[in-house]
This record gives structure tokens, sequence and C-alpha cells, in this order.
């Protein structure tokens, strides 16, 4: 999902780049008409398109992510009601995007007298709030997934600050959201590029943090003292500790049987050291 939310991103970044040859960045009064034409509505619709389905399966993705450490319970149904929840929102603003004026010519045409559109800022504050709580669950969801894991407390703080870099988008997205209420008066549309701005930050940010927990095998290759290496001599006696510990606490005291290894042996860490098997630690 993080390389479908990525490729949207492309398109988004790719629109946005596209949209300055109809005015964006430049004072509306300096604009020739022939340039602002309703080409400038119609790919800043699009782009608007990228931006929310490129933020949905990034947060499916951190989602999707944290199922693989809850198998069951309250906290995987919390998670389940967050994925719908996420997906509903975001496909419903794909859509009032879209067709936000009825007929749908009246959004670039001005000849077009009849028929209503939706409140452009609605629309938007809408978005940035449904935005903000969805990434404050996101960011809560961490510590309550680690307090049934039993792993040492220093690694423990080590993924939970991993996990919690959603903390920035969340920043991001409220600020973004302020920017799109002060705006709201500003004759000058095409120069305030200031929203454009943000929302590339909020959903570039995003992504990384979406694929930071699957940078640990990388970084664990080649910054081995940084971040420890279970290759070589080390790793059978850290496989007997872990699996001595987890025999000695075999539940969570919330009852789910979260084994240690589905934390610290993933697909991606095991398929790291089948391809540096031969790799030792000083």
């Amino acid at each position: 999902m993080a390389v479908l939310a990525w490729l949207l991103l492309l398109g988004y970044s790719i629109s946005c780049s596209f949209i300055t040859k109809y005015g964006l960045g430049r004072h509306v009064w300096d604009i020739p008409f022939s340039v602002l034409n309703p080409n400038y509505v119609k790919v800043s619709t699009i782009t608007q398109t990228f931006y929310g389905t490129s933020i949905m399966f990034t947060k499916l993705s951190i989602l999707t992510l944290f199922l693989r450490f809850i198998p069951k319970g309250k906290l995987r149904a919390t998670v389940y009601t967050t994925i719908v929840v996420v997906v509903i929102y975001s496909l419903l603003l794909s859509f009032q995007w879209v067709y936000r004026c009825r007929p749908l010519e009246k959004h670039w045409d001005l000849a077009v007298t009849r028929g209503s559109c939706v409140d452009w800022l609605k629309i938007n504050i809408f978005s940035g709030v449904m935005n903000t709580i969805t990434d404050a669950i996101i960011l809560v969801l961490p510590i309550l997934i680690l307090r049934n894991i039993r792993i040492p407390i220093r690694q423990k703080i080590g993924v939970m600050v991993v996990l919690m870099t959603g903390g920035l988008v969340s920043a991001i997205s409220i600020i973004r959201l302020k920017l799109i209420v002060d705006s709201v008066s500003n004759a000058d549309f095409t120069w305030d590029v200031s929203q454009i701005v943000w929302w590339s930050i909020e959903v570039h940010i995003a992504i990384v943090c979406a694929c930071l927990p699957a940078g640990k095998p990388f970084l664990r290759r080649h910054f081995p003292k940084f971040i420890g290496s279970s290759y070589g001599p080390s790793l059978g006696t850290r496989r007997e500790t872990m699996h001595s510990s987890y025999a000695q606490h075999p539940r969570s005291r919330d009852g789910d049987e979260l084994s240690l290894n589905v934390f610290s042996d993933s697909y991606l860490d095991r398929r790291s050291q089948a391809n540096a098997s031969t790799c030792t630690v000083e």
C-alpha cells in the first residue's frame, strides 16, 4: 500500500508542477486571461484527488502494519474501525472534490448560472479535521500495542519513537487547516501557494513515516553499531533469549498472545538475515 501511496503522491507532485502553467504562484492580476482558464480548476481538482487518495493509502499501510502485532481483542477491532473510517471519508472527499458543483461545468465555467456548488472551505475543513483525528488515533495506537509486547524497555522506546513519528504529520495537518481558514477571504488565490506546500509536506512525511518500520533491516545491515544486529554467532543466542523470555511470560497482561517473535522476527528481518547470513558482528 505504501508503494501505491507513493505512486499517487508522484501524480500529485506532477500535477502541482503542471498547475503552475496556469498561473499558480503568480498574482491573479498578473495572469493573462489566456493562461488563467478552466484548465486551472480542472488540474487543481485532479491535484486534490491525488492528495486525498495518497493520504488514504498511506494511513492504510500504517494501520495494516499495526494489525500484525494484534492477534485479537478490542484493540484489533479499533484498528479495523479506523481503517473503515479512513476509507469512507477519503473516498467521500475525493468524490466531493470532483463533483463539488452541479452541473459539473459550473466548477470552472463562470457563464453557467444554474445549479449550485458545495462550499470549498467546508470540504477542506472537514478534510483537515478528519485527518487530524485519524492522525491522533494512529499516534496513540503504538503506545497501546507496545504495552502488550514483552521486549526490553530500550527497544520498546526505540520502536515507539519510530512509530510515533506520525506526530509530525498531525502537526502539519493542523497547520494546513489553519492556513485554509485564514486564506478563505484571499482574492489572490493563485499567489497563495502555502496550502499546496503544506499539503505536499504532509503527504511526503506521512509516506516516510509509513516506511520507517521497514527500514530496520537496512539500518541493521549498514549501521549495526547504531541499531544492533542479529547476524552471525549472536543470532542463536539472541533468539534463545527471546524464546526463553516468552516461555516465562506466555501471555500479555491483557490476555492477547503476542509472541515476541512476531515483533522481532518479522518477514523483513528474516529476509534480510537470509541475504546476509555470512555477516558477523564485531
